[in-house]
């Protein structure tokens, strides 16, 4: 008896110890203070930039036959975290590059907490090592030795990608030099890229705790409602997009009960977004669709106010709002935008942005609460055209270069740039369909 007493006793004090450990290191980790205040704000060279440096990227690893440089300037690094912080704005940090190698810092903005409300992390990648290691790591006031990262790291990334691909990720890419403001990095050949890509994302797929909720039993439903509505009317016959989306969301209240309707809701406009945008979306849920439907696309030449590129926009946001958050879809489409700025896009469009708000206003309606989702199909069922979508847009600037956006707006931080949007945001609230009132 004694000796359970005893071993019970040593558990209690083990399980105190290693939760005082826990709050001692919770402690240690959150601040009061964040180490990065501000985010650089986006323009469209950053965006080109970005752009340009995937693109360097994946040819590197995909087509070279040996070990390739690519040159990273400190501008295309921070080019990459203002972007981030457009997509997640509690999210800010900023690098700095020298002869010693990278050094990088981010800010997460957390809810309050006693301790502090801020989750900042610093580190630094030296140059000229045989793979990309950190010298150290700093998370709040916790100091961590880059060694016990390294350790880590490879097996950490097995375990999330899966077929080792972690070692393979870690060891194809390394600082070779490194100088003030820019880097090189030497990247070696990957066989089957593309391959090893694709198994990743579905591996990916595969681990979320929870998919966005997209049902493909009800996506192939409503996806044969629109070859439905579709085959209503002649081939290429230019028709609004509402005429699609009005026996949609008819067809989603009839079969939905109040419980339901966002569940239906979303698989609804998922369909939609398959019919009226692009297939490639089912890259990222895994298939919705059988084949035989997949081989039915619409015929018809679909319009938002009479344009075809409003109603692509409208239907990507609301696809890219049900997988992801609202920040991320309205930070695609300012990123979209920022890159027709520049030569040989088709300039920086304000009512692509509006369209771009209204297709994530839409999904977050019909999909926020049981109540939204049901007043939603309400609203819609009863009647809906183009005006009830998108207002008029022909007060909107649009086909503004690089220069013509940067001399107007700045960068999509300014104050003109967020009046602007805010006017788009208030225009859009006006409509009846966006309108939030019971």
């Amino acid at each position: 008896m004694s000796i359970l007493k005893t071993g019970l006793r040593l558990t209690l004090l083990l399980a105190t110890l290693l939760l005082l450990g826990a709050a001692s290191l919770v402690v240690l980790a959150i601040d009061d203070q964040p180490v990065v205040t501000s985010a650089s704000s986006a323009d469209p060279a950053q965006a080109r930039r970005v752009k340009q440096l995937a693109t360097r990227a994946w040819r590197n690893s995909s087509r070279s036959q040996r070990p390739t440089p690519l040159i990273i300037s400190e501008n295309d690094a921070n080019s990459l975290f203002a972007l981030l912080s457009r997509a997640y704005p509690a999210v800010k940090g900023y690098a700095k590059i020298n002869t010693a190698g990278a050094t990088a810092a981010l800010t997460i903005t957390l809810p309050q907490t006693p301790l502090g409300r801020y989750l900042s992390i610093r580190t630094r990648l030296p140059a000229a090592s045989d793979q990309l290691r950190f010298d150290y790591v700093q998370i709040g006031s916790l100091n961590l030795p880059g060694r016990l990262l390294n350790t880590l790291l490879a097996p950490a990334l097995n375990l999330l990608l899966g077929n080792n691909e972690g070692d393979l990720l870690l060891q194809s890419v390394r600082i070779a030099t490194s100088r003030p403001q820019q880097l090189t990095l030497l990247i070696n050949p990957v066989a089957d890229l593309k391959q090893r890509a694709d198994r990743v994302r579905e591996r990916l797929q595969g681990l979320r705790s929870e998919g966005p909720g997209i049902e493909a039993a009800l996506v192939s439903h409503y996806y044969r409602q629109l070859i439905l509505v579709d085959h209503q009317y002649p081939d290429k016959q230019a028709i609004s997009l509402a005429r699609f989306i009005q026996p949609l969301l008819q067809n989603a209240a009839q079969r939905s009960e109040y419980a339901t309707a966002q569940q239906h809701n979303q698989s609804a406009l998922f369909a939609l977004a398959l019919y009226l945008g692009t297939q490639r979306f089912e890259q990222l849920t895994g298939p919705m669709l059988s084949d035989e439907l997949r081989g039915q696309r619409s015929q018809q030449a679909t319009t938002l106010r009479g344009r075809e590129d409003l109603r692509l926009h409208f239907v990507y946001s609301i696809a890219l709002q049900l997988l992801a958050k609202q920040g991320i879809s309205q930070a695609v489409g300012e990123f979209k935008e920022l890159l027709d700025s520049n030569r040989g896009g088709s300039g920086f469009s304000f009512a692509d942005l509006a369209a771009d708000r209204a297709g994530t206003r839409f999904a977050q309606l019909a999909t926020q609460t049981p109540a939204s989702a049901r007043r939603l199909q309400n609203r819609v069922g009863q009647s809906i055209n183009d005006q009830d979508l998108l207002f008029t847009i022909s007060s909107l600037p649009e086909g503004l270069t690089a220069e013509a956006f940067t001399r107007s707006f700045q960068n999509v931080e300014s104050t003109r740039y967020q009046q602007l949007v805010a006017r788009i945001d208030q225009q859009l609230t006006s409509l009846r369909v966006y309108d939030e009132t019971p």
